[in-house]
């Protein structure tokens, strides 16, 4: 219903539910967006999340590449990242293969470039700075689009470690560890877009469910590394 406040203001009233799943409150500033004969009211752009700036000068890889994993999925668009010189400590035991021994020295730009983020790229890149951009669109749309695949994924790695089992564990590990990456890549994206496109409880509701699909695909890893049967020592 359509409101009149004084003699020329026309107000409307905001569903109490709407309210509730995106925690708006007294003062909040709404997006209004006009579309042909209609008004788009949203919140998903209030607490949009510009830049960051992570000092890794000192840091080992796998901390630099988590905290740069946390300003992903918290959903900001830059990401800056400090830098030294000095080759990194390497402490990750992941590297493009399987079988393939990660160095335990590695350049900033090695650790940087071996960031598997959906729609990261680097857009500025100086001696002892990278300045990493978000490409990929953050909003609720892309959330189910990157939860369907998610899920598809995790189906198909199912269905090809099981013929691995049965093959009695022959073949390569390789085509499985491709699935582990592409699992993590839309896992983070996943989580991205709940933090800055979803309130409330469907947001609690949905972490919850793309954590589990991601602790499936971690289970499914484990038994590829650690399910082969081991010989026996008759000596």
């Amino acid at each position: 219903k359509v409101n009149l406040v004084g003699t020329g203001t026309l107000t409307i009233s905001l569903p109490c539910k709407w309210i509730k799943q995106n925690s708006v409150r007294k003062g909040d500033e709404l997006e209004v967006v006009e579309k042909e004969d209609n008004l788009i009211i949203s919140k998903k752009n209030i607490n949009k999340l510009k830049r960051i700036t992570i000092d890794a000068k000192g840091l080992s890889s796998a901390l630099i590449i988590r905290k740069i994993f946390v300003a992903y999925t918290l959903g900001f668009e830059e990401i800056e990242v400090l830098v030294d010189d000095s080759e990194i400590k390497n402490t990750s035991s992941k590297y493009p293969s399987p079988n393939e021994e990660f160095p335990k020295k590695l350049t900033a730009h090695e650790v940087i470039t071996f960031i598997n983020l959906s729609g990261v790229e680097i857009i500025e890149q100086e001696k002892d700075r990278y300045l990493l951009g978000v490409l990929v669109s953050s909003d609720k749309v892309e959330f189910y689009k990157a939860f369907r695949r998610l899920f598809a994924l995790i189906q198909t790695y199912g269905e090809e470690l099981l013929e691995y089992i049965k093959s009695g564990f022959k073949g390569s590990e390789n085509s499985l560890y491709a699935k582990e990456i592409i699992i993590n890549k839309f896992y983070r994206l996943c989580l991205r877009t709940i933090n800055t496109s979803i309130c409330g409880l469907e947001k609690t509701c949905l972490y919850s469910i793309v954590n589990n699909l991601e602790e499936i695909g971690d289970i499914y890893w484990y038994i590829v590394k650690n399910g082969k049967p081991k010989k026996l020592n008759t000596e």
